[in-house]
Protein backbone atom coordinates (compact mmCIF):
# COMPACT_ATOMS: atom_id res chain seq x y z
CA UNK A 1 0.00 0.00 0.00
CA UNK A 2 2.93 2.43 1.05
CA UNK A 3 4.29 1.75 -2.73
CA UNK A 4 1.10 2.85 -4.28
CA UNK A 5 1.34 5.83 -2.74
CA UNK A 6 4.86 6.67 -3.50
CA UNK A 7 4.19 5.63 -6.93
CA UNK A 8 1.03 7.44 -7.76
CA UNK A 9 2.20 10.95 -6.97
CA UNK A 10 5.36 9.99 -9.55
CA UNK A 11 2.74 8.58 -12.37
CA UNK A 12 1.10 11.95 -12.28
CA UNK A 13 4.02 14.19 -12.26
CA UNK A 14 5.92 12.01 -15.38
CA UNK A 15 2.49 12.04 -17.64
CA UNK A 16 2.39 15.68 -16.93
CA UNK A 17 5.72 16.29 -17.98
CA UNK A 18 5.65 13.86 -21.01
CA UNK A 19 2.49 16.15 -21.61
CA UNK A 20 4.53 18.96 -20.92
CA UNK A 21 7.44 18.14 -23.18
CA UNK A 22 5.18 17.07 -26.13
CA UNK A 23 2.89 20.06 -26.15
CA UNK A 24 5.25 21.79 -28.43
CA UNK A 25 5.80 18.92 -30.82
CA UNK A 26 1.94 18.63 -31.54
CA UNK A 27 1.74 22.06 -32.54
Amino acid sequence: YSTFLVLYPTGITSEVGLIYIALPFIK
